[in-house]
């Protein structure tokens, strides 16, 4: 869905289960091991994909489901960015910090 605003696939030809990095493939890099033993690998590998969500904006499609509740994997809040406070991304979304002892605990990066 997110295709149609610049964000690549995740498993497309640059998504992110496709590229990993010089010495690691992407499911070894997507993991609670990577953090632990090599974090700055593990940030470089994340926040430089995240990079391409920074300036993306919902399309069409996030914009007609703002006043749907959505179940969706996508990570790259372009639902929230439309509007949509209602929906539950299975594997959290950039728009949230997940503090790594406290799953529980979020906190905003940026108000639409």
């Amino acid at each position: 869905m997110s295709a149609d605003s610049g964000i690549p696939t995740f498993r497309g030809e640059d998504g992110f289960w496709t590229i990993g990095s010089k010495n690691y493939t992407p499911q070894e890099m997507a993991t609670r091991r990577m953090y632990k033993e090599n974090p700055s690998q593990f940030l470089l590998w994340y926040y430089t994909r995240f990079v391409k969500y920074r300036n993306a904006k919902p399309n069409e499609v996030h914009k007609y489901l703002v006043d749907k509740c959505l179940i969706t994997q996508n990570i790259d809040g372009l639902d929230f960015k439309a509007g949509n406070r209602e929906y539950i991304p299975v594997h959290g979304n950039l728009h949230k910090v997940t503090i790594y002892d406290n799953q529980y605990n979020h906190y905003p990066i940026y108000n639409n």
